[in-house]
């Protein structure tokens, strides 16, 4: 009876644990020309040498569920990192970020960015220097404001030196001004 029963757990774990690593693969890289996602777009190429991707004149980037697009990129597919130039923009879940030239880490989700735009609906965000980690939602930032006009230039914002931004839950802004039209109207020390 014992040596029937350790058959049968010896079966049950040979059947469970290659179901276990397939369901644990890693996500596959797909990296093309944008002009191959987008018809219509400027005609790229992608250059693809041992564990790195470069692309020209329209690329696109995605891994499980992020996506990236830009007019330039430089793809290390080891490490996840990439560095991509020109009208860049960042999708991962229901966030979207864009700026001129960010460094995003596609494994670990880490992103630095000189200057940025986000936003969902109701809050939008810009500023500059970013740094954030979109697998615990926490972003921080310099110079930036926030406001819950969709425009370039909002008529009501709030501008901080240094603000720290959790998608969802809370927005904490240092030295904040509430411009109204442009016009400072109201100082916050600390606001959240």
């Amino acid at each position: 009876m014992r040596r029937l029963s350790a058959i049968f757990a010896l079966i049950f774990f040979g059947v469970i644990f290659p179901l276990i690593a397939f369901a644990q693969e890693q996500p596959s890289w797909v990296v093309q020309s944008l002009n191959q996602i987008i018809p219509g777009a400027p005609v790229g190429s992608v250059d693809i040498v041992g564990n790195t991707a470069t692309g020209t004149n329209g690329i696109f980037v995605q891994y499980g569920n992020a996506t990236l697009t830009a007019d330039s990129a430089r793809l290390d597919y080891q490490s996840g990192e990439a560095v991509a130039d020109g009208h860049v923009r960042i999708e991962e879940g229901d966030l979207i970020w864009t700026g001129e030239h960010i460094r995003y880490n596609f494994k670990t989700h880490q992103m630095q960015s000189e200057q940025f735009r986000t936003g969902k609906p109701p809050v939008f965000a810009q500023g500059e220097q970013l740094q954030g980690d979109t697998s615990n939602k926490t972003y921080t930032a310099r110079h930036a404001f926030v406001t819950t006009d969709d425009v370039s230039n909002p008529a009501i914002r709030v501008r901080a030196s240094s603000v720290k931004i959790v998608p969802g839950k809370y927005i904490e802004m240092w030295n904040a001004v509430l411009f109204m039209d442009g016009v400072p109207t109201f100082y916050f020390p600390y606001y959240r």
